[in-house]
């Protein structure tokens, strides 16, 4: 941080005998309070009182922020907090009600939300009970505030004991009856309302100037001037600059601030000392010996640390500090080795190394088990602001320096390849089973995900994925599988089967312009434990991704059901590859629809593949890779812009995260969907006794199991049938039913066309001109399809030619191919229209959404360049007058403090004219004409925002010389 003339002169005015003389010779002080956890004992009695006073007249310590208020403190100025015991603050004044309670809820018969048990209710009760035995209420309507004479507060200097708010009372009986959470969280928040006026006294408190009376050395027995004060040394208390010394002799991440000229406390970095008066660099290093033995004499005998011109950056969630490297020297006698600090040392040290060849810069282990667990639980959040985030609490802490976003993702992978290997060597797995599918396993799920895709750009082409085939198998085996299927089984004919061609369902090279990965295909078990994966490699969704899971894995395992979107048109591909590849069917697994996609396929589709009508498939829905989706789709944000390496790294490092999140619940979980599937057993059962009794007048117990059975197999064999007839060429029997109406049709029209009607078309109107062009399309061909007709008596009618065959039994075929045609008639056209509609709604949904675009919006908004500029002017005079009023109105705010300070019996000014629209944490008018620490607070406020609007509005003048030259151009014109 840089030093101001300000500040230097400030230092040499301020500057003592104690300060210039040698801070090496001064010990630390240890008659300073240590840190200690904040009472919680409620006080009762004098005696406690008394200790409490003694306890406070040694200093307010940095654990305490509200309670405890120094010197300043006595044992009378005591409050009540939202739970009913009294706590010390430093304003003085007692917290009391800012509106009157409203009327007391009774306890509801049905809550939605269980009153959790408070382990502390009952003792609680009769603690506050007996505290409040001695009260006179007179009455119960009597309002327990005391006030004074003019209806201030009374202060904690007047006679009597602090009053107690209304709501004590009240929160008494509550507690005795324990009340819903809905009564604790309202009582919480008033309380915090109440104590709104007490925080701000406290920070603005802490925010002060020593005056001239109290502007000493904190330390007993110290002449020196309090220009510095650190948290967690002295709770916040000043210090000398000798004091500081001797507290902070080697590298600390203490919060320190020196007392600025311009009359505030500015942050101060660990690496900035006073010394004879000036604000100087000084050196700091990590005292700690080497744990190593000597390299020359095998010896850990280590002299003091000295510091030496090397420097490493230390990281921590606070930021970049810089702290100099320390060199130890053996004292072994004789031995000449000079150990200076190196990687071993930082890792005894408790950091994590940012590189090996020289280390320069160090990460607190803390930082990065805190950003992996931020990359977990906020998968969207990129590396860049993070670090962004750790140099502006830098910066808010006195400390400048950038940090390297490389280096510190570098130290953050290694240090999660090293966390990952541990925990496998301790547990012997690899994170990717289930347990509860351990001994079984029931279901398997595939699905894609397209939102993991990755950009094709060269990112670290040297670096392989640490985790190698762990759960995202190599793409180059994946992609000879994709070339050996395709020579096998080349093009497939498109079929019609459930609304004809689906996205998922495409089997072709469907390749995305720019990005390597387009996705990925996920498979896992039916507790949402996601085992392997695979990428699609420039590529859609292809069903050789799912085939290479299949063969490579899934069958490995024999699960008893493979749940997907498309199964029916997976499966029977699936059969046809396995057989032209030559490899083994494994009839162990069967098919089976998840249920919620299965939603948009045919009925005849659900009843033969879906999962509700497999027996044995239990109730799951088959979509819980889907949920497993929700989680990993977020993580899209940051692997778009990865190499692949670090890619593959992060989706393993995030499947490992969710699985172990699944593994740790899974009992719960377990014990949990058991319950619910006893209750949905229960209401189906009343759901069927239902339907029995409206369809069938008979209750469910009357029907025999056998007929439900029975049932059930005639309405699979029914869609069976439809999606057989479906998926097949059309029958030689519908075949020749179209063949003899066509001919039938043709040789009619054939004797109509040669008539006189069409002889003069020509010269007649369009009309008759398209019905002859129709009719000649028709005609056309005529010998073809006679002749083919002829072939299809053959074949159907064994042989027999011509007039020999059966009337009856030619019309006997006609009927039933008839038949057969209107049936795949129909199929089609619903199968047609349900296609129609989903891609309407596509349609629809894809319109509104370009219509809402970014970019059309930006082109319907676009500007002027001259209009432009003449904004930006504007805008640049508007933002130097902004921060010029802004100083000036804040000298004036001072002014009035420092009127205050000299006129003790003066009003306070007005309440539009001190406190403007400030903040509901700003203090009374009657607080501030009578709190001195409180307007030295403000005061220290005011100038610390003078001195930050004072630097921008250099800033500003800097950068918009052409915005001063207009204003001073358009004043001398005036």
């Amino acid at each position: 941080m840089d030093t101001s003339e300000s500040s230097e002169e400030q230092l040499s005015e301020l500057s003592s005998p104690a300060v210039s003389s040698s801070s090496s010779e001064r010990a630390p002080q240890t008659h300073l309070p240590s840190k200690r956890k904040q009472d919680e004992v409620p006080i009762d009695s004098e005696e406690e009182s008394g200790d409490v006073q003694s306890r406070e007249s040694l200093g307010r310590t940095a654990s305490r922020s509200l309670s405890g208020s120094g010197a300043a403190s006595s044992s009378r100025e005591r409050s009540v907090s939202c739970d009913g015991r009294e706590r010390m603050f430093a304003d003085g004044v007692p917290v009391t009600s800012a509106a009157p309670r409203p009327e007391r809820r009774g306890k509801p018969q049905n809550r939605s939300v269980p009153p959790v048990q408070d382990p502390g209710a009952s003792s609680q009760g009769v603690d506050a009970k007996e505290r409040t035995s001695g009260r006179n209420d007179g009455g119960s309507g009597v309002d327990h505030r005391r006030d004074n004479a003019d209806g201030n507060p009374r202060s904690a200097g007047d006679s009597g004991t602090a009053p107690r708010p209304v709501w004590f009372e009240e929160e008494v009986e509550e507690a005795e009856g324990q009340p819903d959470w809905a009564v604790r969280t309202e009582r919480e928040y008033r309380a915090y309302v109440e104590g709104r006026q007490s925080i701000a006294a406290e920070l603005l408190r802490q925010e002060a100037v020593p005056g001239d009376d109290e502007s000493g050395c904190s330390c007993q027995g110290c002449q020196g001037v309090g220009i510095l004060r650190c948290q967690e040394c002295t709770g916040g208390r000043a210090i000398c600059a000798e004091c500081d010394e001797g507290f902070h002799p080697h590298a600390h991440f203490h919060h320190r601030s020196i007392l600025k000229a311009e009359g505030f406390w500015s942050p101060l970095s660990p690496t900035k000392a006073v010394v004879n008066g000036q604000l100087n660099d000084v050196a700091k290093c990590f005292s700690q010996p080497p744990l190593r033995p000597c390299a020359h004499c095998k010896q850990t005998s280590w002299g003091p640390a000295q510091a030496v011109a090397d420097k490493w950056a230390v990281i921590t969630l606070e930021g970049r500090f810089d702290f100099h490297k320390a060199a130890f020297k053996c004292q072994t006698e004789g031995c000449p080795c000079l150990q200076i600090q190196d990687g071993v040392e930082a890792l005894q040290l408790g950091y994590w190394v940012g590189t090996v060849t020289k280390v320069v810069t160090l990460y607190s282990v803390a930082m990065l088990k805190h950003w992996d667990k931020v990359q977990k639980h906020m998968p969207g959040s990129g590396l860049s602001a993070f670090v962004k985030i750790l140099e502006e609490t830098g910066q808010e802490l006195g400390r400048e320096g950038p940090i390297n976003r490389h280096t510190l993702g570098l130290a953050c992978s290694e240090f999660k390849f090293a966390k990952y290997e541990f925990a496998s060597l301790g547990r012997m797995q690899t994170g990717l089973e289930c347990p509860a599918c351990y001994l079984d396993l029931h279901s398997i799920i595939s699905d894609g995900n397209r939102k993991l895709y990755r950009w094709d750009r060269s990112y670290a082409l040297f670096q392989d994925c640490y985790y190698g085939e762990l759960l995202i198998f190599e793409d180059e085996s994946v992609l000879r599988t994709l070339e050996a299927l395709d020579l096998q089984l080349g093009v497939s004919r498109p079929d019609a089967q459930c609304g004809g061609k689906w996205k998922a369902a495409r089997d072709t090279r469907s390749a995305i312009r720019g990005q390597a990965e387009t996705g990925a295909v996920f498979c896992g078990c039916r507790h949402q434990v996601a085992m392997k994966a695979v990428n699609l490699v420039r590529s859609g969704e292809r069903f050789g991704y799912t085939y290479f899971l299949d063969r490579h894995f899934i069958q490995g395992r024999h699960p008893r059901f493979f749940w997907q979107d498309i199964i029916c048109k997976y499966w029977p591909w699936r059969e046809k590859a396995l057989d032209n590849m030559g490899e083994d069917v494994d009839g162990v697994t069967k098919p089976a629809l998840n249920i919620m996609h299965g939603k948009l396929h045919s009925w005849p589709c659900q009843a033969v593949f879906g999962g509700r009508w497999q027996k044995g498939a239990g109730a799951g829905s088959g979509e819980d890779m889907e949920l497993f989706f929700s989680y990993m789709s977020r993580f899209g944000l940051v692997t778009k812009n990865m190499g692949a390496a670090r890619r593959g790294e992060r989706i393993t490092e995030a499947t490992l995260y969710w699985n172990e999140d699944k593994r740790a619940a899974m009992a719960k979980s377990l014990a949990k969907r058991l319950d619910q599937t006893k209750f949905r057993v229960v209401a189906a059962a009343q759901d069927l006794d239902r339907l029995c009794q409206e369809t069938l007048q008979i209750s469910e117990s009357e029907v025999p199991l056998q007929k439900f059975e029975e049932w059930k197999s005639e309405v699979q064999q029914i869609a069976k049938e439809q999606l057989s007839r479906s998926g097949r060429a059309p029958s030689a029997a519908v075949k020749y039913f179209s063949l003899v109406t066509e001919v039938e049709a043709a040789r009619e029209l054939e004797a109509f066309r040669q008539s006189g009607s069409f002889e003069d078309s020509l010269l007649c109107s369009e009309t008759v001109q398209q019905v002859r062009s129709l009719t000649a399309e028709v005609v056309r061909d005529l010998h073809l399809k006679e002749r083919k007709l002829k072939e299809l008596e053959r074949s159907l009618f064994s042989g027999e030619v011509g007039p020999s065959i059966p009337e009856g039994a030619k019309q006997k075929v006609l009927e039933a191919s008839r038949t057969e045609l209107a049936e795949l008639t129909i199929l089609g056209l619903q199968v047609e229209v349900e296609a129609l509609l989903h891609s309407l709604e596509k349609y629809k949904s894809r319109i509104a959404s370009e219509a809402d675009s970014a970019k059309m919006r930006a082109s319907m908004r676009k500007k002027e360049g001259e209009e432009e500029s003449r904004l930006l002017v504007d805008e640049q005079r508007s933002l130097l007058t902004y921060y010029s009023d802004l100083i000036v109105g804040l000298d004036k705010r001072i002014e009035q403090l420092d009127s205050l300070d000299s006129r003790a019996d003066a009003e306070a000014p007005a309440e539009s004219e001190l406190e403007g629209r400030q903040s509901r944490y700003w203090i009374s008018e009657s607080r501030l004409k009578n709190d001195r620490d409180a307007r030295n607070g403000c005061r220290a406020l005011h100038a610390q925002a003078r001195a930050a609007a004072a630097i921008r509005l250099r800033e500003a003048k800097k950068s918009f010389p052409h915005a001063l030259e207009e204003a001073s151009a358009e004043g001398s014109g005036a």
